[in-house]
């Protein structure tokens, strides 16, 4: 995450910058339906925001390991923590458990080494008591190109943590004490109940441990209803576009090789910036880190990198067109990018796992801009920054991939860095001297208890909720095409696989409802727990929780 971790190597804070421009103006909403109000100022170097997802209770975590916990009815908070009570000093990660133990990520330093660390707290006889989850062994650091650890995830069925690793160069190039090292550009998979866990510098010693490789800097992970996880990812110097992944166990996300789903020009003979490149400008983003490098390493033997999510637009899709240098709208031209506008540093993402928004933005993603509009390399293309987006993804017919939609919601927050959903409330934590708290109110969902006439086709893709819920012996699943087109009815359980295929046809447009006995496709019967149904029908996509009691 370049705009952060390049302030706080020069000890200057985001919001110091826009400071002089005088008092903030609330944030404008973009759509009808939308309400946002403030819920506190939270003051400066807030990093992150997290929910405990059993009582919904709000925390945020400063970068010098301060946390509050919010009264957002009451516009207070109240501080329950600092960094000696917990031992993570520059802290950049935070999520916490069902049984409302915390987990925080940092990064202290030791004769120019990073260390990456893992703490948690743990509630013992109404006391937090902290340990150490896991700690890496020290790594060199670059000199001004380090993002270091910080985001940290709890998988869905609460047996592991999932922790980024940012990368320690912009492109892979010759720093400091070398490239990317084993322990940099990657996510790790640590159990959950690990202790003084250490982690080495060394490809056979992390193997056991390496989920994704190939990650630039994955500073937001999330899991989207059906189980998948994402992250988004902003690229590096280059006019590349920043990444939205579907991170998948096992994958290479190309980095330090591809970004952005361009091939980094570094690692060709032929490299003579910028006259051979249109996508680094003179004055803009043409550094010194970019030269002819005979020694840039090949990519691994055999491997197959991932490429990001392809931007549908219409929104957040700007790029610089590599065959001419001009920028351009992806979605004007009748193309695609891979993800979001170069440099607009995306974070802050968050998914519908509730269920709780009305209409096509049920069980949906969103994620925020954090660069503004007059950032210098991110001015000439023109989007405004600062903003919520929303992201209507769609998964291709053959499961490898996903496509999204992206449309602006709400523009004018500063320097926004993390969010929570909670219901149908999306909570923005700005970064800065003045940096505020945000609720953003979304549309919720609304139970339709009429009768629809069966000869009438329904005017809008809908999948309701399941009935009963909970179950036990068998739920009714109840959906609605608006017009013909190949449907596909499956049963989810939280870890993302498919349990059951109930409908996979060409359908006609109409109401539909299917009897789930709780069994897989053996026939046989599942246990008690959290299950998903995905309807799909062409291109779009419904979930919905369903929940089953033996």
């Amino acid at each position: 995450m370049k705009s952060i971790w390049t302030w706080l190597a020069l000890g200057v804070v985001l919001g110091g910058l826009a400071a002089e421009a005088g008092a903030q103006p609330g944030p404008e909403v973009l759509q009808s339906g939308i309400e946002v109000r403030e819920v506190l100022e939270v003051g400066k170097n807030f990093i992150r925001i997290a929910k405990h997802p059993t009582t919904g209770e709000l925390f945020y975590l400063g970068v010098n390991g301060l946390i509050f916990a919010v009264d957002v009815e009451k516009g207070t908070s109240e501080r329950l923590y600092t960094w000696p009570d917990h031992g993570v000093r520059i802290a950049t990660g935070f999520t916490i458990a069902a049984d409302s133990t915390f987990f925080l990520v940092g990064n202290p330093t030791r004769d120019d080494n990073n260390i990456g660390i893992i703490k948690k707290g743990e509630i013992v006889d109404g006391e937090r008591v902290w340990s150490t989850v896991a700690e890496t062994e020290p790594y060199a650091e670059s000199g001004g190109r380090d993002h270091k650890f910080n985001a940290i995830e709890i998988t869905p069925d609460g047996r592991f943590l999932l922790v980024n690793s940012g990368s320690r160069t912009d492109h892979g190039e010759r720093q400091t004490d070398g490239r990317e090292q084993p322990i940099t550009s990657a996510i790790f998979r640590l159990p959950i109940d690990a202790e003084n866990l250490l982690l080495p510098n060394d490809e056979g010693g992390l193997r056991p441990y390496l989920y994704a490789d190939g990650v630039r800097n994955s500073f937001d992970m999330a899991f989207a209803p059906n189980g998948d996880l994402f992250a988004t990812e902003n690229s590096d110097t280059r006019d590349n576009p920043e990444e939205l992944n579907w991170i998948r166990e096992g994958r290479h996300y190309g980095f330090p090789w591809r970004i952005g789903a361009y091939d980094n020009p570094q690692r060709f003979a032929d490299f003579d910036p910028p006259d051979s490149d249109r996508l680094l400008v003179e004055g803009i983003n043409m550094e010194r880190t970019f030269h002819n490098d005979p020694d840039f390493p090949p990519p691994p033997v055999g491997v197959v990198f991932t490429d990001p999510v392809i931007n549908a637009g219409p929104d957040a899709d700007k790029f610089r067109d590599p065959a001419d240098g001009l920028v351009k709208d992806a979605s004007d031209e009748g193309v695609g990018i891979s993800t979001f506008t170069p440099h607009s540093s995306p974070l802050g993402l968050v998914f519908d796992t509730e269920l709780a928004l009305d209409g096509d933005w049920a069980g949906d993603g969103f994620c925020l801009s954090q660069n503004d509009a007059d950032k210098r390399k991110y001015k000439p293309f023109g989007d405004p920054g600062e903003d919520l987006l929303h992201l209507d993804l769609a998964k291709a017919a053959d499961g490898e991939g996903y496509g999204v939609r992206i449309t602006r919601l709400v523009q004018g927050f500063r320097s926004p860095v993390d969010a929570v959903m909670r219901g149908n409330r999306i909570y923005v934590l700005e970064y800065g001297d003045n940096g505020r708290l945000w609720e953003v109110v979304l549309p919720p969902r609304e139970v339709d208890t009429a009768v629809r006439d069966e000869g009438a086709p329904p005017a809008v893709f809908a999948l309701a909720p399941n009935y009963p819920n909970p179950f036990n012996a068998e739920t009714a699943i109840s959906y609605r095409l608006p017009a013909a087109g190949t449907a596909t009815l499956r049963v989810y359980n939280a870890q993302g696989q498919v349990v059951r295929r109930l409908i996979e046809a060409y359908q006609q447009g109409g109401s539909y409802r299917v009897i789930w006995d709780g069994r897989d496709g053996r026939g046989l019967r599942l246990a008690s727990g959290t299950y998903f149904a995905e309807v799909t029908w062409n291109d779009r996509v419904k979930t919905e929780k369903m929940q089953l009691l033996q």
